[in-house]
Order: structure tokens, then C-alpha cells, then sequence
């Protein structure tokens, strides 16, 4: 993603590990209308986007599903 991307992309939902160690934020891309999720991993005051994945024709809650499977580690 880059920073102009803001305009078309809209925060939908965020998701934490109990340990802090990872972060997803479902995203709604209004031009490309379809989910994504981007995946963060943190350590400490750095983070790192892991990947930025795309749930292609799935709705709303199947990137929730996926987000949710990130933080808790089920997703690598």
C-alpha cells in the first residue's frame, strides 16, 4: 500500500495477539471494492507489514475470520 492509497482505502476493523506481537486491520479498498486484510507483526515500537491479502469476492466477515486467524496464529 502506499500513502495515496488513504483516499481509497478505508479501515473496517483491527485485531491484536495478547502478546502484542501481531496486528491485522481489515481494510475495504472502495475503487477495487473487495476486502483485504493487512497483517502486521510488531516487535517492540517496530512493525513490520508481513502481507497485504486479498479476499478477492468473500465479504466482510471472511476477512474478520482471516484477520482473527492471524493474531491468533493459526495463519504463519
Amino acid at each position: 500500500m502506499e500513502v495515496g492509497d488513504r483516499d481509497r482505502v478505508e479501515e473496517l476493523s483491527s485485531f491484536y495477539s495478547d502478546d502484542g506481537s501481531r496486528e491485522a486491520y481489515v481494510l475495504l479498498d472502495h475503487e477495487r471494492k473487495r476486502y483485504e486484510v493487512m497483517m502486521v507483526t510488531c516487535e517492540g515500537e517496530s512493525f513490520k507489514v508481513h502481507e497485504v491479502r486479498s479476499m478477492e469476492n468473500h465479504n466482510e466477515r471472511y476477512a474478520e475470520d482471516c484477520a482473527e486467524n492471524w493474531v491468533l496464529g493459526v495463519i504463519g
